[in-house]
């Protein structure tokens, strides 16, 4: 046999090996991995989600929505990495009896709108999904300065297991 075929048949008997070794993985559940998890990873599928976990899903324009239970009461708010608390709107604050009085806007906040006062205020409970927190720290802007829309921001976001973007979806994890 020449030389160069004899290199050629040496090479593709070294790269066989691990493309079998692949298809073993694809067939065979790996260590903590539950029947469910297994089952989507061999279909191609995003993992099922397990007890203390959410899935988000963006909306037409890819900001992801949460549909917030908070005191009791159902809230719709976006999901701010980028805001270090929950802020709530004038609206929603009003709806869970959060009035803060002139003395408690203590906090000046920077916003896209610029700088506005706002006051702490800690909710009782907060629930995403199958995510829930008790005594989470809010804020409320000044009525003239809050935002149109409800924060949930990271000091609820930083108390959790983790949160991930996987194939598109937000995974929130407690």
């Amino acid at each position: 046999m020449p030389r160069s075929l004899s290199s050629a048949c040496v090479l593709l008997a070294l790269v066989v090996p691990a493309s079998a070794q692949q298809s073993r993985r694809d067939i065979m559940p790996v260590l903590g991995e539950t029947r469910e998890q297994f089952e989507a990873r061999r279909r191609g599928l995003p993992p099922p989600a397990s007890p203390g976990e959410t899935r988000l899903s963006p909306d037409r324009l890819g900001h992801f929505l949460a549909e917030a239970t908070v005191n009791g009461t159902a809230l719709r708010m976006l999901v701010d990495t980028g805001a270090s608390f929950v802020s709530l709107s004038a609206k929603d604050a009003e709806l869970l009896g959060l009035r803060p009085g002139e003395r408690d806007f203590t906090y000046r906040v920077s916003t896209a709108n610029g700088v506005v006062k706002a006051a702490l205020v800690r909710l009782r409970e907060m629930q995403v999904g199958d995510v829930s927190l008790r005594d989470v720290q809010a804020l409320v802007p000044e009525a003239s300065g809050g935002p149109p829309m409800s924060l949930l921001g990271m000091s609820f976001l930083k108390r959790l297991a983790g949160f991930e973007t996987i194939q598109g979806k937000l995974i929130l994890r407690q």
